[in-house]
Formats: C-alpha cells, sequence, structure tokens
C-alpha cells in the first residue's frame, strides 16, 4: 500500500502567501514565489523534503508574476511586476539580472525545447528574444524586441521537424562542405537522424491573435479568433494546433507547410461562469479542466470522447468539496486534484480492452483523499515521479509518494502502519511492540535481536530485548535502502556496499566498477547478500565467514533480459544458488514475470 508523506517546505519567516510554485522537469528542485502587496515578493528554491536551499533566494519590492525553469539546466527565469527579468542558478545562486527590455508586469517567461533561446513578454505586448549558452548563461543582449501592443497571454514553441537536420547538412554537403558530408557516415554507420532544437514559436495575445516568430526571430501573424488566448497546445500525433480563449472556447486548426492555419473544429467547453480555470493538457491527447465545481471535465482528443470525474464521499470527501486545480504526472498515468476542503483526490488510469473492436477504454479509478489543511489552489508533480507539491493558501507542502514498508525475518516481522510507527510482532512469544519512531520511516528490517529503520538520511537501530525496544545507535547515512546479518548492517553508496556496525562504524567495503554500477538493491537470506546495481548487473557474497566474500562474479542480466530497463527486486535462496529478479521495462512499467538466475550454472531463466 502506497501513503504520502508531507514535507511543510522550510520558509523563511519573512516570506508571505505563496502565488507561484514550478519543479523543474529533471531536479528535484521546486521553487516558490510568495507576494504580499504591502512588501513586495521573493522567491526561494527547495529540495525535496522541503528543505530551503540557502543560497538561492531572490527578493525584490515588486511582487512576482512569471516562474519557469530551464529545460535541461538548474537556472529558473524568475519574471517581475516591474518588467525585470532574473535568471536565478543552483545551487550557487548567481543571479543574472536581463538588460531592460520591459517596463510593465511579465506575463511571458517561455525556454526552447533545449534551453538555447528565452522568450520574455509584458503586459504593453513588447516581446523580446534571449539567447543563452549551453549552460545556461545570457550571450549579450536580447536578439529582437517586437512590439505586439496588446498583452501577451501564452507562447509555445513549434516542434522541430526531423527532416530539417537532414535537409540542411544535405545542402551544406552539396555545396562542397566536406564535414556536413562527413556526419552521414561515422565509421561506415549511416547516422542517425533526430530533431534539432525548434526556435520558433507561437505567441498568442489579449485581442484574440496568434503570432508565429520563425527560426529568424522574424514575425507574422498566423490567426485572429474572438477573445483572450489562454492557452496554446500542439497535438503531435495529429499534428493539430490548439488553441483556448479566455471564455473557454476550443478551437482545432491544422498548419500548412508553408504557414497558414486551417480551423477545422470548434466547441465550447462547458465551465461554471465566473470561477479561475486551470487547464493541463497530457502528451497523450487529454485535455482536463478544473473550474471551482465537484467535477473535473476531460476532453480526449484522440478518441473524440469527453466526460467527467466527481469525487465520492463514501471514500471520505465531503459534501460541497470544490475542485481547484489539477496535475497530471504521464510516467504514472496518475491525475491529481486539490480540493478547497483541504483534500488532494487522486484517479489511476486503466486501460481497458474493448472485446468488440480493437480500441481500448479508458477508466479512471478514485483513491482515498491525502488530507492537507487549508484550501488547495495549485498543484504540480516534480520530475520525481513520487512528488506533488500543493499551494494550500498558507504554504507548500511537498507531498512523497512512499510504499508502506514490510520485514519478516528469524520469526520477527515488521509491518509499517504510518509515516512514523511499526508494529514489530516476536512469533515465537506472540509479543507485539509499538515503534514510535520521530523520522518518516522510509524502510525498516529486522532479525530476533534488532530493529533498524531508516530515512535515507538517517539510520536508527533498536535492540529487541523480550518485550522493550532500547535505541542502540544513530548515525547519519545516505543510503536508501539498509540490510542486516547478525550484527552487521549493510548500506550503499556510489559504487560500494559498506558494512556497518549498529553504531554507523564502517569494517568493510564491497566495491563495484564503473561498468558493474551503483548498487541500489540488498537482499539477506541466511548467511547471503545478493547486492543489485543500477545498470542491472548482481553479485551475490557469502557472509559466513568474518569478512564477507564474492560466492560469483558480477553478472550482467541486460545480456540475458530483452527489453530491461531497471531492477526492481533481488532475492536469494538459503544457500545462495538462486536469485529471483524482478525488473521494470524501458518504459518504466513493470515485467510481470519473475526471472531466477542460476549462480553455479550460469544461466538467467
Amino acid at each position: 500500500m502506497a501513503v504520502y508523506f508531507d514535507y511543510r517546505i522550510e520558509a523563511p519567516e519573512s516570506s508571505d502567501v505563496p502565488s507561484h510554485l514550478t519543479w523543474h522537469s529533471s531536479f528535484p528542485l521546486l521553487a516558490v514565489a510568495s507576494s504580499s502587496p504591502a512588501s513586495g515578493g521573493s522567491v526561494n528554491l527547495y529540495l525535496q523534503q522541503g528543505e530551503q536551499v540557502e543560497n538561492c533566494h531572490v527578493e525584490r519590492p515588486q511582487q512576482p508574476t512569471k516562474l519557469r525553469w530551464h529545460p535541461l539546466k538548474p537556472v529558473l527565469a524568475l519574471g517581475w511586476e516591474n518588467g525585470e527579468v532574473v535568471l536565478l542558478t543552483h545551487p550557487s545562486g548567481d543571479q543574472t539580472v536581463l538588460p531592460s527590455s520591459h517596463t510593465s508586469c511579465i506575463t511571458l517567461l517561455e525556454w526552447s525545447t533545449s534551453g538555447s533561446r528565452l522568450v520574455t513578454g509584458d503586459q504593453t505586448g513588447a516581446l523580446a528574444v534571449w539567447k543563452l549558452d549551453a549552460r545556461g548563461r545570457l550571450i549579450g543582449n536580447h536578439l529582437i524586441r517586437h512590439e505586439y501592443n496588446k498583452p501577451l497571454t501564452s507562447c509555445l514553441f513549434k516542434p522541430a521537424s526531423p527532416g530539417d537536420d537532414v535537409l540542411m547538412l544535405a545542402r551544406a554537403s552539396v555545396g562542397g562542405d566536406e564535414n556536413a558530408l562527413d556526419m552521414f557516415s561515422w565509421n561506415g554507420a549511416p547516422l542517425k537522424m533526430g530533431p534539432q532544437e525548434g526556435l520558433a514559436f507561437y505567441v498568442g495575445t489579449a485581442d484574440g491573435k496568434v503570432h508565429v516568430v520563425d527560426e529568424h526571430c522574424q514575425t507574422s501573424t498566423l490567426l485572429t479568433i474572438e477573445g483572450s488566448i489562454k492557452k496554446l497546445f500542439y497535438f503531435e500525433k495529429r499534428k493539430v494546433f490548439a488553441v483556448i480563449t479566455e471564455n473557454l472556447m476550443l478551437s482545432q486548426y491544422m498548419l500548412g507547410p508553408e504557414g497558414g492555419a486551417q480551423e477545422f473544429m470548434k466547441v465550447k467547453l462547458s465551465s461554471k461562469a465566473g470561477q479561475n480555470v486551470d487547464i493541463v493538457w497530457t502528451e497523450n491527447s487529454f485535455l482536463i479542466t478544473a473550474t471551482g465545481e465537484q467535477i473535473i471535465r476531460l476532453w480526449d482528443l484522440e478518441r473524440d470522447d469527453n466526460y467527467s470525474l466527481s469525487l465520492d464521499e463514501t471514500l471520505g470527501f465531503e459534501r460541497g468539496e470544490m475542485i481547484n486545480c489539477v496535475a497530471y504526472c504521464a510516467a504514472k498515468e496518475i491525475l491529481a486534484a486539490g480540493t478547497s476542503h483541504g483534500h488532494i483526490a487522486i484517479w489511476k488510469m486503466v486501460v481497458q480492452p474493448n472485446s468488440s473492436s480493437r480500441e481500448t477504454k479508458i477508466l479512471w479509478k478514485l483513491q482515498t483523499p491525502t488530507e492537507i489543511e487549508g484550501n488547495v489552489l495549485q498543484l504540480q508533480w516534480g520530475s520525481c515521479q513520487n512528488l506533488l507539491a500543493a499551494n494550500n493558501s498558507k504554504t507548500v507542502l511537498i507531498l512523497s509518494e512512499h510504499v508502506m514498508s514490510a520485514h519478516f525475518s528469524q520469526q520477527v516481522s515488521a509491518v509499517q502502519l504510518t509515516p512514523t510507527q511499526v508494529i514489530i510482532t516476536q512469533f515465537s512469544t506472540g509479543a507485539q511492540l509499538a515503534l514510535m519512531s520521530d523520522m518518516h520511516i522510509k524502510g525498516v528490517c529486522v532479525s530476533k535481536d534488532l530493529v533498524t529503520v531508516w530515512n535515507g538520511k538517517v539510520v536508527t537501530v533498536y535492540e529487541l530485548s523480550g518485550t522493550t525496544l532500547r535505541s542502540t545507535g544513530s548515525f547519519s547515512c545516505d543510503s536508501q535502502v539498509v540490510a542486516m546479518h547478525g550484527e552487521n548492517l549493510y548500506t550503499v553508496e556510489p559504487n560500494r556496499v559498506q558494512i556497518r556496525t549498529p553504531q554507523g562504524t564502517v569494517k568493510q567495503l564491497l566495491t563495484f566498477s564503473k561498468t558493474e554500477g551503483n548498487p541500489v538493491l540488498l537482499s539477506v537470506c541466511q548467511s547471503y547478500l545478493v547486492v543489485g546495481t543500477d545498470t542491472a548487473h548482481i553479485r551475490v557474497f557469502d557472509l559466513s565467514r568474518r569478512d564477507a566474500k564474492a560466492s560469483c562474479s558480477a553478472k550482467n542480466l541486460a545480456d540475458q533480459i530483452s527489453n530491461l530497463g531497471a531492477l526492481r527486486s533481488v532475492n536469494c535462496n538459503a544457500n545462495g544458488s538462486q536469485v529471483s529478479i524482478l525488473i521494470s521495462k524501458v518504459n518504466g512499467r513493470p515485467d510481470h514475470k519473475v526471472y531466477f538466475y542460476d549462480v553455479e550454472m550460469d544461466t538467467v531463466t
């Protein structure tokens, strides 16, 4: 069973009400903007358990209006109501103020897909394009500045066409460029052409116009629609350009190869008038809206279907509870919604085959709500699939998904009941003990004499004596996994397994080569330890002697199992001759097969 641990951000005392939040797409870094009409605003960065990054703090007498992370580097673009734009770099805290190009409230910040361009726009319609180097550092002044004379509301970079790269190289090679010609082959192998970064983009305005800015920063009007532009989307699978206006009119267009847009569908999205609208567009073609009602609406553009999802009072939701915001995690296929009563609703997507046709049916299964206090106004999934940030109008909480821990060994079991409580059962006597920890427990393991709990930063060891638990050691350790054998603890660090005493002293190191990878999984059975690494290697060690000794060489399972993405579980039998293996596929989803490695025969079945 999975639960969510909540970590309140360690905001400075000077911080006011949170107004914006955004996760980096690759790093577990959360940016939170706070603002107050009286004192202005500030922006701070936080780690995945809410720890403030002290160096990364920006404060101004004005209010922050936009936050946008660089797609690859830990660089945050900040827009302010006076037109200032600042680049904040983690972890140094270096701040780069862009040369003055705006004199009014920043309404637009958008990076190109690889971060070599940054688009800034403001309330008066001024737009600037900036160039940055591979480290996310500003290069000179803006490349171009355009005046649209209406507030800029949205921006979308145009996807690159894979054919463009081949065409450019072909033209260069025909023109006598030997380097370009060489790029078509390398040691006899054909060049695999992928899309380069698209530098053209679309920008929407408050008077219903969508303009296109090409790779050379030249601008032209693409289309005009009634109402202020709210969102721009591109549906890659169907090559469809979509526009949503402030009054929730959805228009879909086919884009011509030489420019121009042909509208082929227009529909009014249902909504409750006068409410703030939260709109999410997903890569698998779902358009999801929350409008302060008791339902959220979904439009499946691929299947031309639409429906709504509602809360269920029998699961713990309350009568009259309104949904304010939504967030979708594509990797886990989970939809989260924040409510007016401090609940976070979670729907899991289930794909059901249709027996009467080849098409599949999408179902959404509502889970028991996660409860936080306040009125949930914003939600966003983090770069790590298990992190969800929530703004409850008073502070920001980071929810970390955790599968409840359990372990059984030597007639002793441990079962986690809450983030801080574990029930210990001694089957030889039938006695039960409750272990209450002052930390959020991420893992537990037991033996007949010891109980160990950890949270990824600290490991604490308890001695089990009769019906009492006594703390016998606690030490700092970043290991995400821990195993025990006798009086020894086993923890991991890059390329090594550490063998420790209960007080944390390292007695022996088991080293792994760079090819073998970093240990990430540990499991002990009788006198054998099996270790799994992040490069899908496994090794078995004999623990029966004073020092641990390898009983086999490292085995690369990626050579034996097709479509292997990562190891999920490794366990060995009592004499260390067989290892059971569970894996995730390359696409991240679990493989439902159980694999077995015969150590003596060196075979995988």
